[in-house]
């Protein structure tokens, strides 16, 4: 797909992500991405299936690991690397969709921030910048105005993925930080 609207130039954007996947999972096909799409940007949001799907987890320690080892592998490949944020989650949809009690030791709400915390240690680690795409997304509420699916705005008890306006205002805040690295 080619976009020039929210850059002012031509890019070619490909969506290399895999719906429900791990960093585990990712890490294991990543260079193989690489090869296949040659690319000058990767935009990297990965860890929100590590740590808020009850089953796909994996270790934070291991997740540090793989991110680590895909930022690093990106840079060596000459791919300039974009670091993002995993956006909040709705802790009431989130419990109702994962295992019962998967929350009560730890709230999704802390699992996001470790998992952000983690992202933004590799970013300054590895000298990548980093989008606050917490910021960018804001809380995900149950109004129809939430930026993610909800039953008021989709017909579905969601709370973790963007609308379509979510998927806007992501895509803008990326070219946005793409414009202000050059």
């Amino acid at each position: 797909m080619f976009f020039t609207s929210l850059l002012g130039f031509a890019v070619e954007v490909v969506n290399a992500g895999h719906s429900g996947w791990n960093s585990r999972q990712l890490r294991e096909i990543f260079a193989g991405e690489l090869q296949n799409h040659r690319p000058d940007l990767v935009v990297l949001m990965v860890g929100t299936n590590d740590n808020l799907n009850s089953y796909n987890m994996v270790p934070l320690s291991e997740y540090r690991d793989n991110l680590t080892a895909m930022v690093v592998a990106a840079k060596a490949f000459g791919a300039n690397v974009l670091l993002c944020e995993i956006p909040r989650v709705n802790e009431e949809m989130m419990s109702r969709r994962h295992k019962e009690g998967f929350f009560r030791r730890e709230s999704a709400e802390k699992k996001v921030n470790n998992v952000n915390a983690i992202v933004a240690e590799v970013a300054k680690n590895q000298n990548v910048p980093l989008l606050a795409t917490t910021k960018v997304l804001g809380a995900s509420t149950s109004d129809a105005a939430s930026l993610f699916r909800n039953t008021a705005n989709s017909g579905t008890a969601d709370g973790v993925h963007p609308t379509a306006n979510g998927y806007f205002r992501f895509a803008d805040a990326v070219a946005k930080r793409i414009r202000s690295e050059k």
